[in-house]
């Protein structure tokens, strides 16, 4: 599975590296799973997992200072929701919900706060929902990062 917004040769590309990264790193692994570069994602398993929910994660972030992180988290709050709405329940591309969502909101003068949210096309929009939202657990509450 490609990021929503890489275009075919370079999703092709980033899952050639990402057959070779997981049969050198996890040769013997039933049930590996690898993100390569942030850009695709390659999973396989012995078990079926389609339409399944799992348990992992994978934010990344930027830690630059916030300068005021009480406007900062209510900007964030209004991002992430809005993300996760439209990713979850969104107009739905070529007949199908498309699932993921970039989008952005102005923090202070000259200064923006980015964010995406992608799911597997196999779960359902209410899985969709129930797994980012669960995501908001792991932002870091009380640093002074930049999402």
């Amino acid at each position: 599975m490609c990021r929503g917004d890489i275009s075919a040769v370079d999703c092709q590309s980033c899952l050639n590296t990402s057959i070779q990264q997981i049969v050198q790193k996890c040769p013997n692994d039933k049930s590996p799973i690898i993100w390569e570069v942030d850009e695709c994602l390659l999973r396989y398993s012995d078990e079926n997992f389609f339409g399944k929910v799992t348990e992992d994660t994978m934010l990344i972030w930027n830690n630059n200072n916030a300068t005021n992180l009480t406007i900062f988290n209510q900007k964030l709050e209004i991002l992430v929701d809005g993300i996760i709405k439209r990713a979850t329940y969104g107009p739905k591309q070529l007949s199908y919900q498309l699932l993921f969502v970039v989008n952005e909101i102005s923090y202070l003068p000259f200064q923006t706060i980015y964010g995406l949210a992608q799911c597997t096309r196999d779960l359902s929009e209410d899985d969709c929902n129930n797994c980012l939202t669960d995501q908001l657990q792991y932002f870091p509450k009380k640093s002074l990062c930049t999402f």
